[in-house]
């Protein structure tokens, strides 16, 4: 082999040394990349989780929270206070409430969040149903502040456009087949449900 055929094999060799190694640098350099995406992903995903989980425990704690103003020490049967600042806090603490709930993204977490809304829902519910039937409990606790009951007062209804779980039932019979209601423990609510032995009496749903 003459000089100069070694001098370009050596080329050759020491551009393809280059090429592999350029190859082998790039190669490093997305999978760092890629190792470092997938760990920013991971770490947005887990910080996410962790917002999640914080925005559950206020929306929880602000719910009972707003019971607790808004109901006082008086037992569950008795009227509300009539406090402006019990009416506007418990108010206050509801908007406050539906705005975590608003900022949660974890579908679980957001399905728990309802489960306890519809638990509080209830004891505002039954806590103002002591006093609907009272003309007289707005005007003589006239410094009840309004927006603060109109807030209070549509919490305790059901939302507009949520589903009722019940109405994956056609009717009281169909549930009570669709649950393999045990007859012989349940027979009075058998014949309150579906009456069929009571002559001149129609089924009730």
């Amino acid at each position: 082999m003459d000089a100069e055929t070694s001098n370009l094999l050596t080329i050759g060799l020491n551009a393809v040394a280059a090429f592999a190694a350029a190859a082998s640098a790039i190669g490093a350099f997305w999978t760092i990349k890629r190792a470092t995406s997938i760990a920013n992903s991971q770490q947005k995903a887990a910080d996410t989780a962790r917002a999640n989980e914080r925005l559950l425990d206020h929306a929880v704690i602000t719910l009972e929270r707003a019971y607790s103003a808004f109901a006082g020490n008086s037992p569950d049967s008795n009227p509300p206070p009539d406090s402006r600042v019990g009416w506007l806090t418990a108010a206050r603490l509801l908007l406050e409430y539906k705005n975590a709930k608003a900022r949660m993204t974890d579908p679980l977490l957001i399905q728990e969040c309802d489960s306890h809304e519809d638990h509080w829902r209830l004891k505002f519910y039954l806590k103002l149903s002591t006093i609907e039937r009272d003309r007289t409990y707005y005007t003589q606790a006239a410094r009840i502040e309004k927006t603060s009951a109109v807030i209070i007062t549509a919490f305790s209804e059901w939302p507009e456009g949520k589903p009722d779980p019940i109405d994956v039932y056609d009717s009281a019979r169909d549930a009570m087949s669709k649950l393999k209601l045990n007859l012989r423990r349940s027979h009075p609510l058998r014949w309150y449900v579906d009456p069929v032995n009571m002559p001149g009496t129609e089924p009730q749903d």
